[in-house]
């Protein structure tokens, strides 16, 4: 962060200063979580549903924190305020304005948002000094948290942007500030919440229609709602994607034990790039960051290079782990899903098993948050699975029957149905085949990424 007296801070964000005198300097990043102190920064006491950060004050600022954020007096050098949420977001739009040459690029989608965000990092952290969150912090906590990272020597500024209501987006990109606002793709997750794909799609539409007036919108060429932002987008528009119109393209497409080799094609040029991330569809996560890139000056070889060279950061992506005793792979991409990203693990299942004529099961569970389409949705997975010829299907809990129901309109031969976790251990440990291929997918409150752990390192 930027260096600020305590009279400063509350300043900004209308607050008054307890105990201490005033002129103490906050000069590391604001941060909430006090296993993780940043000595020098300042502590934000958040209220959250089961914890109020309140209660570690004194801890954060024993550790190194030169103050806290409050609402109440905790009785330890302080700013406070009516209500701390606001005032981290006043103090993060007061940094953003002050670095008048930072730039900021917001990251939002239906799906790949955080793939993207880690591979666009690896790319400009070459280049230039980067901030980007780690994992997901991709809401009107995370995305103030990563601004106050940024110092008068940041160059770039990566921020994941989710929503959960119409208007979330907006508000997180007037804090920003956004230069480059891509929108990777928009999808049927979340649709339960919004209400309506169009719905969705307006809120998607948030990150480009408050783009700074130079500002640039990156989209995703995979599918019509997306590319209709382009309507409400400025001069600057930059699309992405396999198809012949797309401004920046992937071509020849292919996949090396599991993971996806292709041409980029950008301005009449090429270059080879071999990912590190397992999947077909990660090609259009690279397309976005190089795409990102591009429009902020990098040439196509440093951006090839770096793609080639990034390796997966987040966990429960496509995170893939093989058991020493039976040469059994685990493909653990437990961390979330929807329609889309369910079915683009499936066919990597699929292709991935074909081609290395491994036995292939499909370990799934519920998908959250699709509303009304959810049961539809459900089967279409499994009748995709029949359609693909995986070999096994494992469905784990109530939720996810309308899987196995699909599985079993397209005739697939094994389809199996378990209540919880542990008879889904047990079930597939008793007869799975050596060297078998295993992707675990489901949505995050399923809590499968237990199980894809589980059977790696605690196999029965």
């Amino acid at each position: 962060m930027i260096p600020l007296t305590l009279n400063e801070i509350a300043k900004i964000v209308d607050g008054r200063i307890l105990n201490a005198t005033g002129e103490e300097i906050v000069n590391a990043p604001a941060f909430v979580d006090t296993r993780k102190i940043l000595v020098g920064g300042l502590f934000v006491a958040l209220l959250g549903e089961h914890v109020d950060g309140h209660d570690f004050a004194s801890d954060a600022i024993r550790d190194g924190a030169v103050a806290a954020l409050v609402s109440r007096d905790v009785g330890v050098p302080s700013v406070l305020v009516s209500d701390v949420l606001p005032a981290l977001q006043s103090l993060a739009r007061h940094v953003r304005t002050s670095l008048t040459e930072l730039k900021v690029i917001g990251i939002t989608g239906s799906q790949g948002k955080t793939t993207t965000k880690d591979m666009l990092f690896a790319i400009l952290k070459a280049e230039a000094l980067t901030i980007a969150p780690p994992g997901n912090l991709n809401n009107e906590i995370g995305v103030p948290l990563t601004l106050l990272r940024c110092t008068s020597d940041t160059v770039f500024c990566i921020t994941e942007m989710g929503a959960r209501h119409e208007g979330d987006i907006k508000a997180l990109a007037e804090i920003a500030k956004v230069n480059v606002g891509a929108v990777l793709n928009i999808g049927t997750s979340h649709v339960g919440e919004f209400g309506s794909e169009a719905a969705l799609a307006r809120t998607k539409g948030e990150l480009i229609a408050s783009l700074e007036s130079d500002g640039v919108a990156v989209l995703g060429g995979y599918d019509q709602a997306t590319l209709k932002l382009r309507a409400i987008a400025g001069d600057r528009v930059a699309i992405f994607g396999e198809g012949s119109d797309a401004d920046v393209r992937g071509d020849q497409i292919s996949l090396v034990e599991g993971k996806a080799r292709f041409m980029l094609s950008a301005d009449g040029k090429q270059r080879e790039i071999q990912l590190n991330y397992f999947g077909r569809h990660q090609v259009a996560n690279a397309l976005a960051a190089a795409t990102i890139a591009r429009e902020l000056g990098l040439d196509l070889a440093k951006i090839a290079s770096a793609l080639s060279t990034a390796l997966p950061q987040s966990r429960w992506r496509m995170e893939v782990r093989a058991r020493e005793r039976d040469k059994v792979t685990i493909i653990n991409d437990a961390y979330n899903a929807n329609p889309e990203s369910m079915a683009a693990a499936v066919e990597l299942l699929a292709e991935w098993a074909a081609a290395d004529g491994r036995p292939s099961w499909a370990v799934l569970g519920q998908m959250h948050e699709l509303g009304a389409s959810s049961g539809q949705a459900h089967r279409f997975i499994g009748r995709l699975v029949g359609r693909l010829g995986i070999n096994h299907l494992l469905v784990v809990g109530s939720g996810s029957e309308e899987i196995a129901n699909g599985a079993r309109e397209m005739a697939v031969a094994d389809v199996m149905s378990v209540s919880d976790l542990a008879a889904a251990r047990h079930f597939f440990n008793r007869h799975v085949e050596a060297g078998a291929l295993v992707l675990v997918k489901a949505s995050r409150a399923e809590g499968l990424e237990r199980l894809a752990t589980e059977l790696v390192e605690n196999p029965i």
